[in-house]
């Protein structure tokens, strides 16, 4: 999203280029569920914490609603709205997702505005 922002004439193709890179890569780890983990795509089998070396039982890497928002601001960012087929599964993902809480939503990401919203209570 930065790299969009910056307007470097001379090498505005190799931005394109270098931007255009990173959104297909971003896209394709896009989780079948249709949220985004922090390292692994649809990493969210149990099974795997229970394979001898998985001694802290933490080898999942499921989707969170964080992620996928984060995901969402760099489509708008790069000039795409709710109707592009990776946000179209990513607002049904959040939707499915999200927990209410006294103050709201839980995550870091209100799917409304997409701006900040409350990650921890106070």
């Amino acid at each position: 999203m930065a790299l969009s922002k910056l307007k470097i004439p001379e090498h505005e193709l190799e931005v394109d280029e270098s931007i255009g890179r990173g959104m297909r890569w971003v896209l394709a780890m896009q989780g079948s569920d249709g949220g985004w983990g922090a390292y692994d795509k649809d990493n969210n089998r149990v099974v795997f914490n229970y394979i001898p070396f998985a001694d802290h039982k933490a080898l999942l890497d499921p989707s969170s609603a964080d992620l996928a928002g984060r995901c969402l601001e760099m489509l708008g960012a790069l000039g795409y709205d709710q109707t592009h087929p990776a946000a179209v599964r990513a607002l049904a993902f959040l939707k499915k997702s999200r927990k209410r809480t006294a103050a709201g939503m839980d995550g870091g990401v209100s799917i409304i505005f997409m701006e900040p919203g409350p990650s921890w209570p106070g």
